[in-house]
């Protein structure tokens, strides 16, 4: 009975050891830098579903911003940023570096995608570099930062994706979205063609005409 009974303590043990860590959200912690996962829906331009051990959780990427395109809002180039994740990621599977911050207000997991288990190929970067998502840095998930502001600025200089399909009067450079501290809303470009929206950014950041 004893020895059974140490058995049991043993393997209890080594399924601890060897097993994931559940957070308090109920998904698991990675037990390395790179956690596999499935794609299970490509939400929009900057989010997906995936299956995470037998949960399904929402991933936000981290560092960038892509117009909305949800029922209640479509915006300029939301469409196309949609699609071009959802091609990015038609392989079905992903590997997730989190953030520092694992969470945002909304209760997402918020990470850096990746299409290898090497992490040579980011989606957050390649959005940023064919211009269809613009940057957005929240502390304390900054660790691309620099590398993604150069991203985004090569994007807008090259006027590439939203940066030339979008015709809008007030659109941030990258430089200008990193200095900006108003509301978030507002530090990205002022997208939708709703005058409601585009005037809560020109109360905040300045005139702001409505095309």
């Amino acid at each position: 009975m004893r020895t059974s009974r140490s058995l049991l303590v043993g393997v209890l043990l080594l399924v601890i050891l060897f097993s994931p860590t559940i957070a308090e959200s109920g998904a698991y912690r990675p037990t390395a830098e790179l956690m596999e996962v499935t794609v299970i829906k490509v939400i929009d331009g900057d989010s997906i579903r995936v299956k995470l051990g037998w949960l399904e959780e929402e991933v936000r990427y981290i560092g960038v911003d892509a117009p909305e395109d949800s029922k209640e809002l479509v915006e300029c180039y939301g469409p196309e940023a949609t699609e071009h994740n959802r091609e990015l990621l038609d392989q079905g599977r992903v590997w997730l570096e989190r953030g520092v911050e694992e969470r945002d207000s909304y209760g997402r997991l918020l990470g850096y995608v990746y299409l290898d288990p090497e992490g040579n190929s980011m989606v957050n970067k390649e959005i940023l570099s064919q211009g269809y998502a613009i940057l957005m840095t929240i502390t304390p998930n900054y660790k691309y930062r620099q590398e993604f502001k150069e991203l985004a600025k090569e994007a807008w200089q090259q006027g590439k994706g939203l940066w030339s399909a979008c015709r809008v009067e007030q659109i941030l450079s990258p430089d200008e979205v990193e200095s900006n501290v108003e509301p978030k809303y507002c530090t990205k470009p002022c997208l939708s063609r709703s005058f409601a929206f585009c005037k809560r950014c020109a109360n905040i950041i300045g005139s702001l005409k409505v095309f």
